[in-house]
């Protein structure tokens, strides 16, 4: 039973230990950002595009808008077409 309630304590004080090692040595947010500038995702990103396509096709405050970006390397076909088509018209419900 000894044993038990030595390993219990012996593995909380290592918790406790890697706990305070961790917060002490977390590098300054703060700093880094000041330093390296803010991460920002690259213009070529599919999100980067779809961003811009919802700043552009908002129309005012009250109103809200879906962007969907498909994305294929080749050329969508007729099926792909339809697939859109279709999921368009169920997020128009």
């Amino acid at each position: 039973m000894n044993w038990i309630r030595r390993n219990y304590v012996a593995t909380i004080i290592i918790w406790l230990f890697l706990t305070i090692v961790s917060v002490v040595t977390l590098p300054d947010i703060s700093a880094l950002i000041r330093q390296k500038g803010q991460v920002t995702l690259p213009a070529t990103s599919e999100s980067f595009q779809a961003y811009k396509l919802n700043k552009q096709m908002q129309t005012g405050e009250n109103s809200s808008s879906v962007v969907i970006v498909y994305h294929k390397e080749s050329k969508l076909n007729q099926e792909d077409q339809r697939k859109i088509n279709e999921r368009v018209k169920q997020l128009a419900r």
